[in-house]
């Protein structure tokens, strides 16, 4: 008949030799504690590793990076004692720092450095147009258009005679897509230098450029109109109308 698990004839060993607990198969059993074992043991070996060359690879960087030391701002505040504003120029001591700044900022390995260094010297001299004809040069080699259309028409503004800054504003111009200010640009330089043969050729070059496509022209003002901007500009200029809603 059937046997109860309560009964003394379940736990009695079977006629095959068998055992309730040979299912359990003790050796395989060991093998995969074995093998978990030397799983953890491996994962915090490797771990151990990493870390270590972790750490190696940050002192050797240390190491690499002793020789050349970060650049800190030095404090100009000795020649800035006098307050600037328009009428009234930057002490001779800072006019000559700032020319030194530029000229180092010729040698730095690095443009971020020499627009730290220009920087600094646009600090000690403000109305100094060279040193934004220098920093826009600098823009225009990592190709920041906009910085160098900003440091050009500053230079410009400061001295409308400077060609060199007249061609910089124009090349960040037609680099931007606008080719009729680039034009202007490069025409007011040549009324500062009417021999600068550079000018000459940009300006040929501009004008030999293909009419903007008038079907293209016209259908963005058709779809700026349908937008209304004009409607949407003085929207935003009323901080009251710019709710959640409207965003």
């Amino acid at each position: 008949g059937s046997k109860s698990v309560g009964s003394p004839a379940f736990f009695a060993p079977r006629p095959g030799g068998g055992h309730w607990m040979t299912w359990i198969r003790p050796r395989r059993l060991l093998s995969r504690l074995l093998g978990l074992g030397t799983t953890v043991w491996l994962c915090r070996k490797v771990g151990g590793w990493a870390r270590s060359f972790g750490r190696l690879g940050a002192l050797v960087l240390r190491f690499v990076h002793r020789g050349r030391p970060v650049r800190r701002v030095p404090d100009y505040g000795h020649l800035l004692l006098d307050s600037l504003y328009p009428g009234k120029r930057p002490s001779p001591e800072a006019v000559l720092r700032a020319r030194e700044l530029a000229e180092q900022s010729q040698h730095a390995d690095e443009p971020e450095e020499a627009l730290k260094l220009l920087g600094e010297a646009v600090l000690l001299s403000p109305p100094d147009p060279t040193l934004y004809l220098a920093r826009t040069q600098v823009h225009a080699r990592r190709d920041h258009l906009v910085e160098a259309l900003d440091d050009a028409e500053l230079c410009v503004s400061l001295d409308s005679n400077c060609a060199a800054g007249w061609l910089a504003k124009g090349k960040a111009e037609h680099a931007l897509g606008r080719a009729a200010d680039a034009a202007l640009s490069y025409q007011a330089g040549l009324r500062a230098d009417p021999q600068n043969t550079e000018l000459q050729a940009q300006l040929a070059a501009v004008r030999g450029e293909p009419p903007p496509n008038l079907l293209r022209q016209l259908r963005d003002l058709i779809f700026a109109a349908r937008l209304g901007l004009e409607n949407l500009f003085r929207t935003v200029e009323d901080p009251e109308k710019t709710t959640d809603a409207f965003v």
